[in-house]
């Protein structure tokens, strides 16, 4: 919150002006954390419905490595442009924003980085909307955080299937995937993308009001400043186990508006996500060490690095929660458990307050458990 002022709508425009002024050296950063067996075989106890402590052993010598990416803030419209009012614009926008990528290693138990493999690779966003193979929709395997904001979905590793194809790209050994405007949603595709943001009440009528939502099949999940794009090639199979290697593609871009939608009808349509229409628009920002053929003209490197020494502090891109007090506990009951971005006025079902850092890792193996419960995903 910034002192003396009441916030209808997060103050996107004071955030924009923070991050190019004092806190323009916190741009260009990403944080990483390794979850080891013993360590995701204990978080994975926790959870008995579903039981995920049952995944976990089936894999092999399971470890976790998730990317965090902070975005200063989120926008979300419904309308797909034709609702210029406020309500509209605002349905879902917010101070803060986490995205994570995530990496399930198999290895031999050594713990050796030779010895992992890639077995499969989760990113978050809004939901995506339910593709339709057979003739009948049904959502992708995914979990909601916490908040009901954003979704991980989970897919193999460049395995492919009937219903899923060869994902993600590469670019050496890194995946690539393209960010969307505002949303900051991962995608491993370029382009456009329909989303079903909304689990439980949908916004109707430009944003004024919310309504129950009409769902597809296949729906077994728990429970204008500058916007960024942000294309990434995000990597490092190993970044923990060796200098950290993640990169990530960021461009800024405008969106546009247009009239009014009828009042009748279900719901208002979600904007789609807009990632970028192809590799090689905007800026890059990638590891020194990452050459990008089709990165464009526009390069900047990530800053993220260990024993970073600036204004008395130092700071680093490797996660440890019992050090460092901003993550939360494994158990939820230490460390920074607030919101990451400041609460609004006349927020119904809390869309536009800052979130709280997701669980990922549970996000991740509810998803494979949802996915091998219902046979697109095979453990």
């Amino acid at each position: 919150m910034f002192p003396g002022k009441v916030n209808v709508y997060a103050d996107r425009g004071q955030i924009a002006d923070r991050y190019t002024t004092d806190l323009e050296p916190s741009r260009y950063w990403y944080h990483a954390e390794l979850i080891d067996t013993d360590r995701l075989t204990r978080l994975a106890s926790r959870v008995t419905a579903p039981n995920l402590s049952r995944i976990v052993a089936r894999l092999n010598n399971p470890s976790l490595l998730c990317y965090y990416l902070f975005f200063p803030a989120h926008t979300e419209s419904v309308g797909a442009g034709a609702c210029p009012n406020i309500e509209a614009r605002e349905v879902g926008g917010h101070a803060g924003d986490w995205q994570c990528v995530a990496l399930l290693l198999e290895g031999d138990g050594t713990g050796a980085p030779a010895s992992f493999t890639p077995k499969f690779f989760g990113h978050t966003g809004l939901r995506p909307a339910p593709v339709d193979p057979t003739g009948t929709p049904m959502f992708r395997p995914h979990a909601f955080d916490g908040d009901e904001r954003t979704v991980m979905t989970v897919e193999a590793w460049r395995a492919g299937s009937p219903t899923a194809p060869i994902q993600p790209e590469v670019v050496g050994d890194h995946p690539r995937f393209y960010v969307a405007l505002g949303s900051h949603s991962l995608y491993t595709t370029p382009g456009p993308h329909a989303v079903s943001p909304y689990p439980h009440s949908q916004p109707g009528q430009c944003g004024r009001f919310d309504a129950p939502p009409t769902l597809p099949g296949g729906d077994t999940s728990p429970t204008p400043v500058g916007a960024i794009v942000a294309k990434l090639v995000s990597g490092g199979l190993f970044g923990l186990l060796g200098p950290g290697l993640i990169a990530a593609w960021i461009e800024l871009i405008a969106s546009a508006g247009g009239g009014y939608l009828p009042s009748e009808g279900t719901g208002d349509p979600p904007t789609p996500d807009q990632a970028p229409a192809a590799a090689g628009a905007g800026r890059t920002v990638k590891p020194a060490n990452l050459a990008v053929p089709d990165a464009g003209a526009d390069v900047q490197d990530w800053r993220a690095q260990e024993g970073l020494a600036a204004n008395g502090r130092t700071y680093g891109f490797v996660v440890d929660r019992a050090a460092q007090g901003l993550w939360p506990s494994d158990d939820l009951q230490n460390g920074f458990r607030g919101r990451w971005g400041q609460r609004v006025t006349g927020d119904p079902v809390s869309r536009r307050c800052g979130p709280t850092f997701p669980e990922y890792w549970k996000m991740f193996l509810t998803v494979l458990a949802d996915g091998d419960a219902c046979g697109t995903l095979t453990l």
